[in-house]
């Protein structure tokens, strides 16, 4: 289906690649230039109650969670998430709708203009326009999704009413450390002094326990304080004082859905049993366990490391199909691919590999060694991921299932194809 683009559209893509061009690809970590230029933007969040999400997987789908039962309960509701899919304006949307491309380009007019010469990134230049277009309404939440790590990064800027942690694993080495401990100390940066904070991750690293009581944060461990009782058809949120009974199954991961839930609950302890069940019956995020509308054998999802695809290999074992299983593959080049490709081996039956055609793509003939080198099989390599899934398409049984995975940048290449 093509996609009709408006004037105002092809002007903000026209003002991004441009801001693009000039500030470079580069991560700049670090809170100081930002933090001035925010300054004199005013930005603030005023009555806005603050939600911010950090982690190494589950962000989206939790941040997704929140944003849905929130406005179910009548909360207006800024969610911010980071990278788009297909749209830019997918990052920035109040009460679920994005914003008009005229609205960005505004926004981002007034973040030039307060930076008089401070050097800010794409991703800090972009951050601030969504939370200054965030402050234009009077909104009841803000939900953040950090964009990597956590104490440096442009979202941390605001301070949390709320702060979520999802999962440690080993991802951006270069920019947060080698190690689980490393990780989880720049991910705890999100959290305030006497502030609650939802800990979901349920092997958490030593320095992410002596962080919080450092901090002083008012800490719900998952897996202590709440766990989840999971059945084929239903679930339940346990705590010690209460118990949220025969849940619906989400379309998202159910750690993630019932870490939401979890931090919704600590906002608005009063939550409507049937709003809740009405609200995570709709919740669902692009890219996440998503089923192709062209073709229901076609599961994409934008797990791209070994800790996300672990936890999507495991999604996948609770759900077999008759026929056998394809992966549609294509990584970038600084992301661990043999760690990946080794957690999809024990669930493919063969792999389609691709090359991503970004300035950080990997090549197909790349991921096939890896592939090869674990004794996975390789039906051949492909220019895109759409060559890649055509031909899937053609050779998988009506009784298969097809993996599209690896990378944003993979499953956009399909969504964008619709």
């Amino acid at each position: 289906m093509r996609r009709l683009i408006s004037a105002d559209q092809r002007q903000l893509q026209q003002r991004l690649d441009r801001l693009a061009a000039q500030t470079g690809p580069a991560i700049e970590l670090g809170l100081d230039r930002i933090s001035r230029v925010a300054q004199r933007l005013q930005v603030q969040p005023g009555r806005a109650k603050v939600v911010t999400v950090a982690g190494t997987n589950g962000k989206g789908s939790t941040v997704a969670t929140i944003d849905a039962l929130l406005r179910a309960h009548g909360w207006q509701v800024g969610r911010y998430m980071s990278p788009h899919l297909i749209d830019f304006r997918e990052r920035a949307c109040i009460d679920g709708q994005m914003l008009a491309a005229a609205d960005w380009l505004l926004a981002l007019d007034r973040v030039a203009a307060a930076q008089d010469g401070i050097h800010l990134t794409y991703f800090e230049v972009t951050t601030l326009a969504a939370l200054w277009l965030f402050m234009q309404r009077e909104l009841d939440a803000w939900v953040l999704e950090v964009g990597l790590g956590g104490r440096l990064d442009a979202v941390n800027l605001i301070d949390a009413d709320v702060a979520v942690i999802t999962s440690i694993g080993i991802d951006h080495v270069e920019y947060l450390g080698a190690t689980r401990d490393l990780i989880a100390r720049e991910k705890a940066g999100i959290l305030r002094p006497q502030r609650p904070c939802i800990i979901a991750e349920t092997d958490p690293p030593a320095s992410l326990r002596s962080e919080v009581a450092r901090c002083g944060a008012l800490a719900t461990w998952m897996g202590v304080d709440a766990w989840v009782q999971e059945r084929s058809q239903d679930w339940d949120l346990c705590q010690a004082h209460q118990t949220w009974q025969h849940l619906p199954r989400p379309r998202l991961a159910l750690a993630n859905v019932a870490t939401g839930l979890l931090a919704t609950l600590t906002l608005l302890p009063e939550l409507a049993p049937a709003t809740v069940h009405r609200a995570l019956q709709g919740v669902q995020l692009m890219g996440r366990m998503q089923v192709w509308e062209q073709d229901a054998r076609v599961l994409l999802d934008v797990a791209h490391n070994p800790h996300g695809a672990a936890f999507l290999c495991r999604q996948l074992r609770a759900q077999p199909v008759p026929g056998k299983t394809w992966v549609v593959i294509g990584m970038l080049a600084d992301k661990d691919r043999a760690a990946t490709v080794a957690e999809f081996i024990g669930i493919a039956d063969g792999f389609y590999p691709c090359t991503l055609a970004q300035p950080r793509g990997g090549a197909a003939r790349e991921l096939a060694g890896w592939i090869r080198a674990q004794a996975g099989r390789c039906q051949g390599l492909y220019a895109t991921p759409q060559a890649a899934l055509a031909d899937c398409r053609t050779r998988a049984a009506a009784e298969d299932r097809i993996l599209v995975v690896g990378s944003f940048h993979t499953v956009a290449a399909i969504l964008a194809a619709d």
